[in-house]
């Protein structure tokens, strides 16, 4: 049996949660929803993910400290990961792409596509 490809969502905007959702659906992955930081961790060490895709801020940490703690777990180097920003950092996230706002629906859409199409 194929297992399927995981996840984590932690985007605060529910519009924009949804939409990301919607566009992982339809290429087969299954989403899982944290609303914190924390709980993003806890669903990737708890889960086989193939990603993570949060925003920069989260209500209780940056995506620094989010990502740092991914590192600290062992999981940063077999995820893909992605974060919104409504601007563009002088200083890149290590071990992430960024996602400037606003993002139309098409480019969303591959961007995603390129980036979990192929993903194991």
């Amino acid at each position: 049996m194929m297992q399927a490809k995981l996840i984590v969502l932690a985007l605060p905007q529910r519009s924009e949660e949804q939409a990301v959702q919607d566009i992982l659906s339809q290429m087969g992955i299954t989403v899982l929803c944290a609303t914190t930081g924390h709980e993003a961790v806890i669903l990737l060490e708890d889960n086989d993910c193939i990603g993570l895709i949060a925003d920069l801020q989260l209500p209780d940490m940056h995506a620094w400290t989010l990502i740092r703690e991914v590192r600290e777990i062992g999981l940063l180097d077999r995820l893909k990961v992605y974060v919104f920003s409504d601007e563009y950092l002088v200083s890149i996230l290590p071990g992430a792409n960024l996602i400037v706002r606003p993002i139309a629906q098409p480019q969303l859409t591959r961007l995603l596509s390129n980036a979990f199409s192929n993903s194991a």
